[in-house]
């Protein structure tokens, strides 16, 4: 019956699933609305349908399942429903680590103070009173987007050795630095490829893509490229490594793809980026690195 009922709810014409296909490749922002009411599910649309593509769900279970299919960049469900309430498919999204990113904005007509208590305990984003001002509620869902664009942005200057003030969640953070932790210590591994990576992470590629997307806003090729040119920013900095030396430690052997590379990434050369960064290093920690680099 929940596989109908699935079914029903995403549909299964040829032209949706050109579109979900091609939510792979774009930058539309998808959302899960869960409610039993489909009166809320129709007014929420209206106001969303031109920035999001949007699933919907008349309960929880339903929306479970669909959020596992096609990790929406947010979900919005009420909290009164039967079977799965919005508190315990909230409870289950962040208890899943696949799904854990992802924010949840929970509905509710009868905003008590232990029910709100109950929402931020299992992890939601934000609570909201039906019925919700419509301008209020859209300045909400702008700062789950804002905060996804943030945490993009932490996740830029973060790896490019850049200062910044940017706060992300416990589980971006977790789940950005196992990924840095597993590609770096493949790093010259000639065998290591998405596969790897996913397994590693205990998740399957589409989701791995999807997620990785959501948290920096890449492929995960683009990704992984990304975490290597970062290592090679690391040695280039904290190490008196030559850049040919660098390429070969990071995995990107032809040196004239990884001078383009680094160069397109990092808006510098690696020598011009070297000669900029490795002396304001050295004068900050007083270490002695040759100047020998070897462009």
């Amino acid at each position: 019956m929940e596989d109908a009922e699935i079914s029903t709810a995403i549909g299964h014409s040829r032209q949706e699933k050109r579109e979900d296909l091609g939510l792979l490749i774009s930058d539309l922002h998808t959302m899960l609305i869960v409610d039993d009411n489909q009166e809320i599910i129709d007014y929420i649309k209206h106001i969303f349908k031109n920035k999001f593509k949007i699933y919907e769900a008349n309960n929880g279970n339903v929306g479970l399942s669909i959020a596992q299919k096609f990790m929406p960049d947010i979900i919005i469900s009420d909290v009164n429903m039967d079977g799965l309430n919005g508190i315990e498919l909230c409870r289950s999204i962040k208890n899943n680590s696949t799904l854990n990113h992802i924010p949840v904005i929970l509905l509710t007509a009868n905003p008590e103070l232990a029910s709100e208590l109950a929402g931020i305990e299992v992890g939601a984003y934000d609570y909201v009173s039906k019925p919700f001002d419509k301008e209020v509620f859209i300045a909400k869902i702008n700062g789950v987007i804002k905060d996804r664009k943030d945490l993009q942005n932490y996740f830029y200057k973060e790896i490019t050795l850049k200062a910044d003030s940017l706060k992300i969640s416990e589980q971006d953070s977790l789940f950005l630095q196992k990924c840095i932790t597993i590609i770096e210590d493949n790093l010259t591994g000639t065998e290591f490829n998405v596969k790897i990576l996913a397994h590693g992470l205990s998740m399957s590629h589409p989701s791995l893509y999807k997620k990785i997307k959501q948290a920096s806003g890449m492929s995960i090729s683009g990704f992984v490229r990304f975490i290597r040119l970062r290592k090679a920013a690391e040695l280039l900095i904290n190490t008196s490594l030559n850049i040919n030396e660098v390429s070969i430690r990071v995995g990107l052997n032809d040196l004239k793809y990884f001078r383009e590379q680094f160069q397109k990434q990092f808006k510098l050369t690696p020598s011009e980026f070297m000669k900029q960064h490795r002396k304001t290093f050295q004068k900050h920690h007083n270490l002695n690195y040759s100047t020998s680099v070897g462009v």
